[in-house]
């Protein structure tokens, strides 16, 4: 058990030492189910939005359903899969959780699967020694317990983590199905059915412990292969590879991010000329919007961008005293990063205002824009990029990645290419919360857009899904090279 771990529960241990017969871990639950739903009727705006009662009836109800789960939890494990219910009953991948301690050992069946073309494929084989197993990489897994694979991830793992019907979770969390966190409230798989390459077989599963972080390692290893790096390249053919793994960094990577943005500008006429130009956001899960629109400028031009906006027309801003705050930290941010005057920080500032007065009003929210839609001049800009412009994603590709793929993507002639990418909502612009106990952070928004042109969780999916190795750089570039040649 983790010192922190340790900690939490010798606080816990005291609060209950009235009532011996309390299940602490129960109570742990209980008071963070309650932090979680009070928080967010305080602070999201989903809890004031008529515009969508099903925020309110999950907020109430779903409270409801985990508290009666409640009897099930009596272990950390149990604790945080209750927590996980009931947060990702909100269906919003910018109100998630984290959980600042984590348990010292889970166990898995020494191997992990990925999925390819609606397949379960194993990727993985662990030390056969430690984890003595017989399946071999690249067969695929049919079934277990005679359910099949897709049924198995639905049931699963969608009540805890990711989206429905959003298909880029399968990619990511398709090796989860064979993990065990010790989850009272799903039935792990005991037999599995195995397609090799010239039969099918029927495997027991020979569950074994293994650390945290050994098993986060082979996960993340599996899905990322080796980490994305920020960079502006042109490759030997006359191309243009840009890479931007976050729109978010700090420190060396910030000044990275900023020179391949600014690298961009410097060789904007030779991108419009060249063969083609790579969007590369592999690994991009977001952070602020203000990077993408830099870098479709850079290649087009404002004005012409401008024209192909999906953007809303409107923004309701909760109105709270934790989100005020918010906002106050986020401006001085913003000034340091892009400029006293720079568009984002005027966006923001004024923002900030109006909320303000909003509060002194006693309103619940405040409302930035119109939502009347902008009429848009006939006469269209034309642009003189002759390159052909590829924006390549992989599951991961959310929240201000979203917004890149929403100013680039209706412009004519770019390609999305590689994997689908991630979905979100109308609600935006998060902030963090440590829950009382400081066993877990999560994430609340505070704005909702109001006129949103890509619907709630709707993903962007690539018209030729990739379906190699989406962490093969090399092969992608030959993949691009290809598509590029003149016919």
């Amino acid at each position: 058990m983790t010192r922190s771990l340790l900690l939490i529960l010798l606080v816990l241990l005291q609060s209950c030492s009235k009532v011996p017969e309390k299940n602490v871990w129960a109570e742990l639950a209980k008071q963070d189910l309650n932090e979680i739903h009070d928080q967010l009727r305080e602070n999201h705006p989903g809890s004031v939005d008529k515009e969508n009662p099903s925020f309110n009836n999950w907020l109430f109800e779903g409270l409801k359903k985990s508290s009666e789960m409640l009897g099930k939890v009596d272990s950390y494990g149990a604790y945080q899969s209750l927590i996980r219910y009931y947060v990702n009953g909100f269906q919003d991948s910018h109100l998630g959780v984290r959980f600042l301690i984590s348990a010292d050992e889970v166990a898995w069946p020494g191997f992990l699967v990925g999925y390819h073309n609606g397949k379960y494929i194993v990727e993985h084989i662990g030390n056969q020694k430690d984890y003595p197993t017989s399946v071999q990489r690249g067969e695929e897994i049919l079934s277990c317990d005679g359910i099949e694979m897709e049924k198995l991830y639905v049931h699963n793992i969608l009540p805890f983590r990711g989206i429905n019907e959003v298909i880029s979770y399968h990619y990511r969390l398709s090796s989860l199905i064979f993990l065990d966190e010790d989850n009272p409230f799903l039935k792990l798989p005991t037999e599995c059915d195995v397609k090799g390459k010239n039969s099918t077989r029927t495997i027991t599963l020979n569950w074994k412990g293994v650390t945290r972080s050994k098993f986060e390692e082979l996960l993340w290893d599996k899905i990322l292969g080796n980490e994305y790096k920020f960079g502006f390249h042109k490759l030997g053919d006359g191309g243009y590879w840009i890479s931007t793994p976050r729109f978010w960094a700090q420190g060396k990577e910030l000044d990275e991010l900023n020179a391949t943005i600014n690298e961009a500008k410097r060789h904007s006429d030779q991108m419009k000329v060249a063969p083609y130009v790579v969007f590369d956001v592999r690994g991009n899960t977001g952070g602020s919007s203000e990077y993408g629109v830099q870098l479709a400028n850079a290649l087009w031009g404002k004005e012409y961008v401008g024209q192909f906006s999906t953007e809303s027309h409107a923004v309701d801003f909760k109105i709270s005293t934790l989100n005020i705050a918010h906002y106050e930290k986020m401006v001085e941010v913003l000034k340091e990063k892009f400029g006293e005057q720079a568009d984002f920080t005027n966006y923001f500032r004024d923002a900030l205002t109006g909320m303000k007065k909003a509060h002194a009003d006693g309103k619940s929210l405040w409302r930035k824009g119109t939502t009347v839609d902008v009429e848009k001049s006939a006469a269209r800009k034309t642009t003189n990029v002759k390159a052909k412009v590829y924006f390549l994603t992989d599951s991961f590709c959310n929240s201000a990645c979203l917004d890149f793929a929403d100013i680039v993507l209706p412009i004519p002639g770019v390609e999305h290419i590689g994997l689908p990418t991630s979905a979100d909502t109308a609600y935006m612009e998060v902030r963090g919360v440590v829950l009382k106990n400081r066993a877990a952070r999560f994430t609340i928004p505070t704005k909702v857009y109001r006129g949103k042109v890509r619907a709630n969780n709707e993903a962007y999916v690539p018209r030729d899904i990739w379906t190699g190795d989406i962490t093969d750089t090399g092969a992608l570039k030959k993949y691009v090279q290809r598509k590029s040649r003149p016919h």
